[in-house]
């Protein structure tokens, strides 16, 4: 059997639900005779987080600390994400804390992780404990803090910094400060973010509309 052939019988278990027979799969066809790719393990992740379940990403987790990749930043991260979107802050953290240097893009993905579930006020404990170790912000920490602002203050403190870091054209951002000003009450402010922006896109203008 080729890695082709296994990797494809793979993928359909997952696509057509069969996330524990996925497993049993890679532990028979594909674990005995290679290293298993980041890839399998993203797609994996991603199913769980799909399907909202909390228990076989765990078996996932497993099977990647197994495989001895826990510590790659991107499939990290997708995990603090899988178990966040899963409903638990608690494996979303032991994810994060099994990172010896945690990148930005991890740093991001817990920031997010509380922002879901409405934890406004630990994401931006965690957002100061990411300055004080020096991480440097980048678009994905500031769309993952903006998600977790709920006043205005908080809205104005994060759009600073992201001017500050010369960042405010970014459209990403730009459309998330629309509609987090409005959401706080302040349709003055998005307006100015909105003319602000020199490449307005589809997001942009709908934005503008609902607020």
């Amino acid at each position: 059997m080729t890695h082709y052939c296994s990797y494809s019988n793979l993928y359909r278990l997952c696509d057509n639900g069969g996330i524990a027979e996925a497993i049993r799969y890679i532990n028979t066809f594909i674990k005995p005779r290679a290293p298993i790719p980041i890839e399998v393990f993203t797609h994996l992740v991603r199913e769980c987080k799909n399907k909202r379940n909390l228990e076989m990403g765990r078996k996932v987790q497993t099977l990647i600390q197994e495989s001895n990749v826990q510590h790659h930043a991107k499939l990290s991260s997708q995990l603090i994400d899988m178990f966040s979107s899963c409903g638990s802050l608690v494996d979303a953290h032991k994810a994060f804390n099994k990172l010896v240097n945690p990148s930005a893009y991890a740093w991001s993905a817990i920031i997010a992780s509380h922002a879901k579930l409405g934890k406004s006020e630990s994401a931006f404990h965690l957002y100061g404990r990411m300055l004080e170790v020096g991480i440097r912000t980048d678009k994905f920490v500031f769309l993952a803090i903006l998600g977790a602002c709920t006043t205005l203050a908080t809205t104005r403190l994060i759009h600073d910094h992201i001017i500050q870091d010369g960042l405010e054209s970014v459209i990403m951002l730009g459309n998330a400060m629309i509609d987090v000003y409005a959401k706080c009450g302040s349709l003055t402010e998005s307006c100015v973010v909105f003319d602000k922006l020199c490449n307005k896109d589809v997001v942009s203008c709908n934005s503008m509309i609902v607020a």
